[in-house]
């Protein structure tokens, strides 16, 4: 929703940002845009991992820490012998 808003503010307020000397939110919309299809994509894999190995259980997991979902997004396959493969 960032992402959006900043490029529809860049895309119609441009001059008035460029008069405020605020021409950054083009930038933040490249950033907040790479990382929402960075999200996308792990949540396609999961999607597929779900469809094609149900029986390993996928899993989404954050790194750093799974404890606050602010990390870096990632998929485990779990299968039943409690070791974990990164994909």
């Amino acid at each position: 929703m960032a992402a959006l808003v900043c490029w529809i503010n860049d895309r119609l307020f441009c001059e008035i940002w460029s008069k405020l000397n605020f021409p950054y939110l083009h930038g933040a919309w490249h950033i907040l845009i790479a990382i929402v299809a960075y999200s996308a994509c792990v949540l396609f894999a999961y999607f597929d991992a779900l469809d094609t190995v149900p029986e390993q259980l996928p899993a989404i997991r954050f790194w750093p820490s799974d404890r606050f979902e602010l990390g870096v997004p990632y998929i485990i396959l779990r299968n039943g012998r409690k070791n974990f493969q990164k994909i």
